[in-house]
């Protein structure tokens, strides 16, 4: 949302990477949109056929937990590699990372310069809907990454990996923008140093010292509804989404021009 700088430098790193058959994007709602943004830096970007955009309309606030579970769903392959739109990875980072089964990769908080890379996550794409995601009930910064890892552990009995620290990076930018559009519901300006680390706090406490049960398949997560359309640039076809009031784990999709309604099947 809003940091395209910092994604068109990541982007060229996830085209130029090595193994990579697909690149989901998912633009929440950003005042330019990523699409545009590439026409004009990178249009050789826009052309790859590996990549899908689909843009999130009217969201004001920036919501990790369901942008993140939207792009998995959205996504084809058995194997997927999460990645925040400002981490850029090395050529040989599937090289490098050889997942297995019963297995899932992750950042760690070893040092404080990779404080920002637990973000990063790397695992079958059956595992990941098998815990149903991201916990959607998590609406801010912080945590999230932390309780689906312990999710995959204690449900799915994964073992966790960590990454190759040299292979991936997170492109520079000021800490208070983790807090943009979210301003809302954290509990500090979101120029505050030490913002993100209360904001982790925040979520960790509400979420193991208060009582509210585990995230799982019993909880739905935001539905919505996918409208193709044909876009003058190019005539490449756009991608667009609508938050519904409905809740679930299937969203529908219509082809302007023929509507058409049906079930995605990817849920």
């Amino acid at each position: 949302m809003d940091r395209n700088a910092q994604f068109i430098e990541a982007v060229k790193s996830w085209t130029s990477a090595q193994g990579v058959d697909e690149i989901v994007v998912v633009d929440w709602s950003s005042q330019r949109s990523i699409r545009s943004e590439l026409a004009k830096v990178a249009p050789e970007i826009l052309s790859d056929p590996r990549l899908r955009i689909y843009r999130v309309e009217n969201e004001s606030r920036w919501m990790l937990s369901r942008a993140f579970n939207l792009c998995a769903r959205l996504a084809r392959r058995r194997q997927v590699f999460k990645a925040d739109g400002d981490t850029a990875i090395s050529g040989d980072f599937f090289k490098r990372h050889i997942l297995q089964p019963n297995q899932f990769f992750g950042g760690d908080w070893k040092e404080l310069d990779d404080v920002h890379m637990n973000g990063a996550l790397y695992l079958h794409r059956s595992d990941f809907l098998g815990v149903n995601g991201y916990d959607e009930r998590l609406t801010t910064y912080g945590w999230e990454d932390s309780d689906l890892a312990a999710r995959l552990v204690r449900e799915r009995g994964l073992a966790f990996s960590e990454f190759d620290r040299t292979s991936l990076h997170s492109v520079n930018h000021p800490d208070f923008l983790r807090l943009q559009k979210q301003t809302a519901l954290v509990l500090v300006d979101e120029k505050n140093v030490f913002g993100p680390a209360i904001e982790v706090q925040r979520n960790r406490i509400m979420l193991t010292k208060m009582g509210i049960s585990q995230w799982g398949e019993e909880y739905a997560g935001v539905h919505y509804n996918l409208e193709m359309r044909r876009m003058s640039l190019r005539g490449l076809p756009s991608q667009e989404l609508q938050a519904s009031t409905r809740v679930g784990h299937r969203f529908s999709y219509r082809l302007l021009g023929f509507g058409l309604w049906a079930r995605s099947g990817l849920s």
